[in-house]
C-alpha cells in the first residue's frame, strides 16, 4: 500500500486508491481476460464483502470502474457496501490481450515459441498478439488520460477506482515515473488498496 501522508493533526487522507477487481472463474484457473468479459465468481463476490471493512477507514466518497462485468460488480458492491456513489468510466477497461486471451499464463510462459514472457519483462519492446487492437502504448496514454479526467472533473473527496492487472500495471509505471520495463514489478495479483499520494497525482496530470 502506498504511504500516508501525515500532518500535525495525524493522518492525511490520500486522494485517490486504486484496487484491482475481485476474483473471477478464469483468476482461479490462471487465464488472461483482457477484454474478455468474465464476470466476478462467488469466491470473488465473498471478496469483496470482506474488502469492505478496510475500506470503509479510508473515508471515500466515490467509486469509478470500468464497464467490464468483475470490474463493475466490484465496484457496485462497493458502492453498495460503503453508501457512496459511483462512475462507469470505458477507459478504464483493460488491454486488449489478442489470442493470448482465454489461455493460461503459465503455458504461455512455457512456451518457448510465444512472446508472452519477453513482453512481461519490456511490454514497450514486443508487440502484443494478433487480435489486440490497441498498442501497449496508447493503452497507457488512455488510463492516464482517465484517471486525470477523473481526479479533475469527478465529485469531490477521496476516491477509488478498481482496475484490471495490466492496465493497473500501465498505471503505476506512469505514477512513479518508471519506464515500461518496470511493468512485471507492478502486476499486483492482490485486491489490497494503493494509496495514491497527492504528489503522484500531480506527476500523472502534468505527464498527460
Amino acid at each position: 500500500m502506498g504511504k500516508v501522508q501525515l500532518s500535525r493533526n495525524g493522518p492525511v487522507e490520500a486522494p485517490l486508491y486504486i484496487v484491482r477487481h475481485c476474483k473471477t472463474r478464469w483468476n482461479l484457473e490462471g487465464r488472461i481476460q483482457g477484454l474478455t468479459d468474465v464476470p466476478l465468481c462467488e469466491e470473488g463476490r465473498q471478496e469483496a464483502r470482506e474488502n469492505l471493512a478496510k475500506l470503509r477507514s479510508l473515508g471515500l466518497r466515490w467509486v469509478a470502474c470500468s464497464p467490464l462485468s468483475r470490474g463493475k460488480e466490484t465496484a457496485e458492491l462497493y458502492a453498495k457496501g460503503l453508501g457512496i456513489g459511483l462512475v462507469v468510466c470505458d477507459d478504464l477497461r483493460e488491454i486488449d490481450l489478442g489470442e493470448w486471451e482465454g489461455k493460461r499464463s503459465q503455458d504461455l510462459l512455457e512456451d518457448s515459441a510465444s512472446p508472452y514472457a519477453r513482453w512481461l519483462e519490456d511490454p514497450s519492446q514486443f508487440p502484443l498478439p494478433p487480435g489486440s487492437t490497441e498498442p501497449v502504448w496508447q493503452a497507457q496514454e488512455r488510463i492516464v488520460r482517465a484517471v486525470a479526467k477523473l481526479w479533475e472533473q469527478g465529485p469531490q473527496g477521496p476516491f477509488l477506482i478498481v482496475l484490471h492487472k495490466y492496465v493497473r500495471a500501465l498505471l503505476h509505471c506512469a505514477l512513479l515515473g518508471l519506464p515500461l520495463r518496470s511493468f512485471s514489478s507492478w502486476i499486483i495479483e492482490t485486491t489490497e488498496p494503493y494509496a495514491v499520494s497527492q504528489e503522484e497525482l500531480d506527476r500523472l496530470c502534468q505527464a498527460r
